[in-house]
């Protein structure tokens, strides 16, 4: 390879500024690496064929320079080297092993490259150094990125061996043919990847996105936000792993909730925060010594004492000195007295030997009345005695079986739903109860006729029978109007169309008019034919008479030229004596041709 000297640096700088604007150097990195295997100058000469030392007795002082720059077709061995550039310290030796040197650059990698290395002798007198060049190589190559080194051998004509090799890899995070893709495996709130061995970004399980910032949850949040993968993040008011579920009102007790902060209270309890037990009685049995459990709501409850047993739950004595409160029941029946001195016996019921002998309608020991006798179970709901409390039907709920919504059965006009069933009002009837009852409504009418009174409800059945009579009539005179006026505007139209066409001078047919005065057969006498003469009409009121005009089948159809009575606006009136008429205010199309003509 031929090396041209140096013609100063001009050039080269030029060059080296249209490398650096077609290779930019942003968000780029390489290495480019040579490695001198060995080097050997067994006769210990310089390239001019001289000893290294004035006797070549002893070893050269080898100096190595290696310079990389871009490609050169003829290189210079003494401009800059862009890529980098590298000495070694002086070595004694004519043979030197294992050097290499390494050159980062931050450009994108163009694929070609010029190389020099060269051997230089060091004499070291004191007071300077001087050097002479034992051997230099310089090539040009394309070459790829690679991990992979490629050894080369160059040999001089003095048998000075250089064994070496190069390869171009890319820095660490940089991917590519040119180094200039960069990915930088990261997990933080920048971006959760891993690079491929092109420096594609690779998400990290969970996550997705262009720099998987992305969390992905499987099952999906409901009310949140998917946060890290598989991680909800919910807002105020949800919880769980989806945060699919409500959270009930601060302080609910006994409650659920279908959207957030709400207390719906579960059966049996009531209250702002579900804690008042609305079935006390049965859950907690408060009445001692038999007393009866009346539950009262919100958690409260009544006893009704018996047998002379006082107190909120019955556990007190009458007056402090009852002598049959609650006895021990007798060896003779088995039965505790009840009444005595201190208690008699309710609802009519008699004392007998401490026991209530009760009437009928009416439940010992003490006839007391049935629960359910006073029907305190609305809204449709069963009463039972046994429990003394109301079964619910759908719809409503509570101890007292109060309505909760009527929109399960979408019930109209405030029917109740009973069983998913409309209970209707006797006005309505239908499933949502929302058409009228007509029974139900003669019904009314009949209560409205007792109090108006038959004279009334003539009226009202007169005014309802001629009003649609009275618009049917209406509307018929306003239909016979109509038509009526429609017939007398087609009338209208008719008579003005006609003046139009008599305005416009249409023609009229002819049908006779070789009978008039103004035409006259006469013989030729030359030929024996017959000449055809037509005369335009005479002088009227001062006009100017016109020539007559002749016809005959060589001459072809001749016209009288226009003729108006200078005294009147009207067309001129040609009448034959047959009084067939020919009317025209233009005589100029008026042929003879054809005697029997209708102009269109």
């Amino acid at each position: 390879m031929s090396i041209r000297p140096s013609l100063g640096h001009w050039p080269s700088v030029v060059i080296a500024i249209i490398f650096l604007l077609v290779h930019p150097t942003t968000s780029t990195g390489g290495r480019f690496s040579i490695r001198l295997n060995s080097f050997t100058n067994p006769e210990g000469l310089l390239d001019n064929s001289s000893c290294c030392n004035h006797n070549c007795s002893s070893p050269c002082s080898t100096r190595f320079r290696v310079c990389i720059k871009n490609y050169q077709i003829s290189i210079d061995s003494s401009g800059p080297c862009y890529i980098g550039e590298a000495n070694s310290i002086p070595i004694k030796s004519n043979t030197v092993n294992e050097l290499q040197w390494d050159f980062e650059f931050k450009f994108r990698w163009p694929g070609t490259f010029s190389l020099i290395i060269e051997a230089w002798n060091v004499i070291d007198t004191g007071s300077q150094q001087s050097n002479g060049l034992i051997a230099r190589l310089a090539i040009q190559q394309w070459l790829s990125i690679d991990t992979i080194w490629r050894t080369r051998t160059f040999t001089t004509p003095l048998n000075q061996t250089f064994n070496y090799s190069y390869r171009v890899v890319c820095l660490n995070n940089y991917y590519g043919e040119e180094c200039n893709r960069y990915c930088k495996a990261r997990d933080d709130k920048f971006g959760h990847y891993n690079c491929s061995e092109t420096g594609d970004i690779l998400c990290y399980q969970g996550w997705s996105g262009e720099y998987c910032m992305e969390a992905t949850c499987n099952p999906p949040c409901l009310h949140g936000t998917c946060a890290a993968p598989n991680l909800c993040t919910c807002p105020l008011g949800y919880t769980g792993p989806q945060c699919s579920l409500c959270q009930t009102y601060p302080g609910c007790k006994h409650g659920s909730c279908t959207i957030p902060w709400q207390c719906q209270c579960d059966e049996g309890w009531g209250g702002i925060f579900c804690n008042h037990d609305l079935n006390y009685c049965t859950n907690h049995k408060p009445c001692k010594n038999d007393g009866i459990c009346f539950n009262t709501g919100q958690g409260s409850y009544t006893c009704s004492c018996i047998g002379g047993w006082t107190g909120v739950d019955c556990s007190g004595e009458s007056n402090g000195n009852c002598t049959d409160c609650g006895t021990t029941p007798s060896e003779d029946d088995g039965t505790k007295k009840i009444c005595g001195e201190n208690f008699t016996c309710l609802n009519g019921g008699t004392c007998n030997s401490g026991l209530c002998l009760c009437p009928p309608s009416t439940l010992p020991p003490d006839c007391r009345l049935p629960f359910c006798s006073s029907s305190p179970c609305p809204h449709g709901s069963t009463c039972v005695e046994l429990t003394k409390s109301c079964v619910c039907p759908d719809g409503t709920t509570g101890s007292n079986c109060s309505p909760t919504s009527t929109t399960s059965c979408n019930c109209l006009n405030d029917a109740v739903c009973r069983n998913n069933t409309c209970i209707c009002k006797p006005e309505w009837s239908g499933v949502d109860c929302s058409v009228a009852n007509a029974t139900y409504t003669l019904h009314l009418l009949e209560e409205v006729k007792e109090e108006i009174g038959t004279e009334h409800v003539i009226v009202v059945i007169m005014v309802s029978v001629t009003t649609p009579i009275l618009i049917i009539i209406s509307v018929s005179v306003i239909i016979i109007y109509k038509r009526k006026r429609n017939k007398e505007r087609r009338r209208e139209d008719e008579i003005v169309r006609l003046q139009n066409d008599e305005n416009d001078g249409k023609l009229v047919v002819v049908n006779k008019f070789k009978e008039s005065n103004l035409w006259k057969n006469s013989d030729n006498g030359g030929g024996g034919g017959v000449e055809n003469k037509m005369r335009c009409p005479p002088t009227i009121s001062g006009g100017q008479g016109i020539p007559s005009l002749h016809h005959s089948p060589s001459i072809g159809n001749q016209y009288c030229n226009n003729y108006i009575d200078p005294g009147s606006t009207t067309p001129y009136l040609m009448r034959s004596n047959s009084h067939d008429l020919y009317k025209s205010s233009n005589l100029n199309n008026l042929s003879i041709a054809n005697l029997n003509m209708t102009q269109v």
